[in-house]
């Protein structure tokens, strides 16, 4: 029993010598806890060179205790992992790592499983359409009418511009060029046009602009406009009756099943003309780990997620005009 109380201490004290070297560090680095220092000072009358042997003894006791408090046995860690989890905010690094390998995982399969049902809605129009133009003579006679009315304006345009002066053509061209840069303006919201988007590195994906996030700042810059804030995608959520949730967060499960099941929410961000994927914004995530990391927001489930840069997400720009405002935050605001 003697020795087992023995080996204890021994234990106990090499424990202590390490807290204590891991405090020398952060003092010797100009790290102090406000608080522990003011109560430092305040017992040792004052006099700094007190204060400092006093500091020490209750920085080490407060690392104890919030060890204590997380029931972490730290008796037998080394040193570098006792500094480690100390660093880190008393989290298990390896532990932190795993949950975000999980949530990366599940965001890949909500992804693909995403990608699924779109290409399914898609495809089922498509289908109908078909067999409806089979069944109809008369919508082919329609469209065979139509196509010969496309080709005769086509060439009658041609031998008009054909006689149009010089400067006249040059006018011309200027336009269909701006009309390569724009297509559609909804008020604040900027759609880009397929050649913007597909110029500037994007492609189109049923019918919406895809990009990385470089080429997505050069497509909305070509658009005349700017990526949207991560608060302004926001906006659009909270605006149509949707829940603002962060990926990862506590109750983020429940929000987003709550956000797929609004239908009044659902139908709102798409009347906007918002697809159910994830959108760029130009905000950084300065907290992630991640390199380059930046906010985006994922209008199904109505959740902001951010991600590096080189991965492809929907574009949609706004305009440089800050006075012009959005047409989902005129409307009424759902409950």
């Amino acid at each position: 029993m003697f020795n087992k109380l023995k080996k204890m201490a021994i234990s106990n004290r090499a424990q202590d010598e390490i807290l204590y070297e891991y405090v020398l560090e952060e003092i010797e680095q100009g790290i102090r806890t406000k608080g522990l220092w003011a109560k430092a000072l305040a017992h040792s009358d004052g006099i700094e060179s007190k204060a400092e042997a006093k500091y020490m003894q209750y920085r080490v006791q407060s690392i104890k205790d919030q060890f204590d408090a997380l029931k972490i046995a730290f008796d037998e860690m080394s040193r570098e992992s006792l500094f480690t989890y100390i660093k880190n905010g008393f989290k298990d690094p390896i532990l932190e790592e795993k949950k975000a390998k999980e949530r990366k995982e599940k965001e890949e399969k909500e992804r693909e499983r995403e990608e699924k049902e779109r290409k399914e809605r898609f495809r089922k129009p498509l289908q109908k359409e078909a067999k409806s133009s089979n069944s109809n003579g008369f919508m082919i006679l329609f469209a065979i009418y139509l196509i010969i009315s496309i080709i005769i304006s086509i060439l009658v345009s041609k031998n008009e511009q054909q006689q149009q002066p010089d400067y006249q053509k040059k006018l011309q061209s200027e336009s269909n060029n701006s009309l390569n840069k724009k297509i559609k303006n909804n008020g604040k919201w900027i759609d880009p046009s397929d050649y913007t988007c597909t110029s500037n590195g994007g492609t189109i994906s049923a019918g919406f602009c895809t990009a990385s996030w470089d080429s997505a700042y050069n497509i909305c810059k070509a658009s005349e406009g700017k990526l949207p804030t991560y608060q302004e995608l926001r906006k659009v959520v909270s605006d149509c009756g949707g829940t603002n949730v962060i990926n990862g967060d506590d109750d983020w499960n429940i929000i987003t099943d709550k956000n797929r099941a609004n239908t009044s929410y659902q139908s709102c961000y798409q009347a906007e003309g918002f697809d159910i994927y994830t959108y760029w914004s130009d905000t950084l995530n300065t907290d992630n780990t991640q390199v380059d990391s930046v906010w985006g927001v994922f209008f199904k489930a109505g959740y902001g997620n951010s991600d590096i840069k080189f991965i492809k997400k929907n574009v949609r720009c706004v305009s440089l005009d800050k006075n012009l405002t959005s047409v989902a935050s005129s409307q009424k605001t759902m409950p």
